[in-house]
């Protein structure tokens, strides 16, 4: 039935299911939240279109976000340690002025972002 609509099936225990999902559910869901939360009201108020798609999620109801992060929190706080690193990578770069280092994380996103899409 869920493929006759599209979706794509994969069986797997519950403990990588909640790995899993907390990567590409529930961290980009807590990401784009902390994104909204760091930036100015100011700077809020020029938010153009590429802010709206990448923090959509962040406007979702926070109470059944925070019963999701709470039931998965050991794998959403094992997410959120991986993109505290690369987060940390790119601050370095930007610390470095080193535009090489940059453009290696930057076009590795690109990478795996159009070929996993």
């Amino acid at each position: 039935m869920w493929e006759a609509v599209g979706c794509r099936v994969r069986e797997m225990s519950p403990a990588e299911h909640d790995k899993l999902l907390a990567q590409v559910s529930h961290l980009p869901h807590v990401a784009a939240a902390g994104l909204v939360n760091a930036v100015s009201d100011e700077a809020l108020k020029l938010a153009a279109q590429g802010f709206l798609d990448t923090t959509r999620v962040a406007s979702g109801g926070p109470g059944i976000w925070v019963e999701i992060c709470m039931a998965n929190r050991e794998a959403l706080s094992a997410a959120l340690a991986s993109l505290t690193e690369e987060l940390d990578g790119f601050a370095q770069a930007l610390r470095a002025a080193d535009a090489k280092a940059l453009a290696e994380m930057l076009e590795r996103a690109k990478a795996r972002r159009d070929a996993e899409m």
